[in-house]
């Protein structure tokens, strides 16, 4: 594998791709909004098959097939 300098890929005209070792490409804010949803921040690390199963949680809909992620119930209000 080559590992370019911060900032540079070797990709063409557009964009960045999935497969970057650097941390501007594979960390990503994930922001919770709305009734029931605690305030504050965290920099927890959290999958991304965990967002589907949070989301079904707060509509209060089924999981969708083959889900494999888990709720994150920390970032909910309990009543």
């Amino acid at each position: 594998m080559v590992n370019y300098e911060p900032g540079w890929m070797d990709w063409g005209l557009k964009g960045t791709s999935h497969g970057s070792p650097f941390s501007y490409d594979t960390h990503v804010p994930l922001i919770w909004y709305g009734y029931g949803i605690k305030h504050g921040s965290s920099s927890v690390y959290v999958r991304v098959k965990d967002i589907a199963s949070t989301i079904s949680v707060y509509l209060h809909i089924p999981f969708t097939n083959g889900n494999t992620g888990q709720p994150l119930n920390s970032y909910m209000k309990r009543k």
